[in-house]
């Protein structure tokens, strides 16, 4: 009885490991049929995203600057 159970988990262990192995190769042909941007693009896309970063805290900062004066007068 042991020994069935034994050879049930190795089974179970080699489908697993079957079955990762199939994943990871349907997931390189999947990686391949992505659309990867140039480096130029890459770069204009970083700076854009960096840009609205900085313009965003901005907008931030200068929103708590003045809710903070406000809440100074009041209370």
């Amino acid at each position: 009885m042991a020994e069935s159970t034994d050879t049930t988990s190795v089974n179970k262990v080699q489908s697993g490991i079957a079955g990762f192995k199939s994943f990871l190769s349907e997931v390189k042909v999947e990686m391949q049929k992505c659309n990867w941007p140039t480096k130029p693009e890459l770069k204009e896309q970083t700076i854009v995203v960096c840009v609205s970063c900085l313009l965003l805290s901005g907008v931030i900062w200068v929103s708590d600057t003045i809710l903070m004066a406000v809440m100074r007068m009041i209370f």
